[in-house]
Parts: C-alpha cells; sequence; structure tokens
C-alpha cells in the first residue's frame, strides 16, 4: 500500500528568491512535524505525519529546480531516498 509521487517542477526565479532569505522553522504537534531549513547548502521542506504514515520532502536544486516526494504509507527516510535519486548534480 506504499505509494510516492515524485516531482520535478522548474521555479525559474522564484526558485532563486526561496534561496535568498535563509527561512529555518520547526514545528512539531501530535505526532506530526514541519522543518524548512537548509541541508548541504540547499533548501529543503519535510512534513511527516507519524501516525498517519503520510508526508512530503522537498529540495531547492540550482536555486531554481524543485525536487520532491509525497507520499503515503512510508517512511521519511524512504521520501528523502526518492528525492535523492534524482541526478541533482545534472539539474544543476
Amino acid at each position: 500500500d506504499a505509494r510516492i509521487t515524485l516531482s520535478v517542477a522548474d521555479m525559474g526565479a522564484m526558485g532563486a528568491l526561496t534561496t535568498m532569505f535563509n527561512v529555518t522553522s520547526s514545528s512539531e504537534s501530535d505526532g506530526r512535524y514541519e522543518r524548512v531549513g537548509q541541508v548541504d547548502g540547499r533548501m529543503t521542506s519535510e512534513s511527516y505525519d507519524r501516525q498517519a504514515r503520510t508526508g512530503e520532502y522537498s529540495v531547492v536544486v540550482g536555486n531554481r529546480v524543485v525536487v520532491s516526494a509525497e507520499g503515503a504509507n512510508v517512511s521519511m527516510d524512504q521520501l528523502k531516498a526518492a528525492v535523492g535519486a534524482v541526478n541533482a548534480a545534472a539539474i544543476a
């Protein structure tokens, strides 16, 4: 019953705007968490519901392309692995 949907979107100039602001946030409540920040120099966003085992993970690559994974009945590690399977160096 596991499902992951992987998306790659060119945000153009809007993607560059996201990296101009060094935004960091984190919140957790009722088994659900959300985090936004920099990982390895790239803007990332993740949200996950531990009870429902649903979540989203996205990374901005090359200051304009967003690679994201959304899934159900999966772990956050599986979502991160799906995004990591995309050749970020080729995109950048």
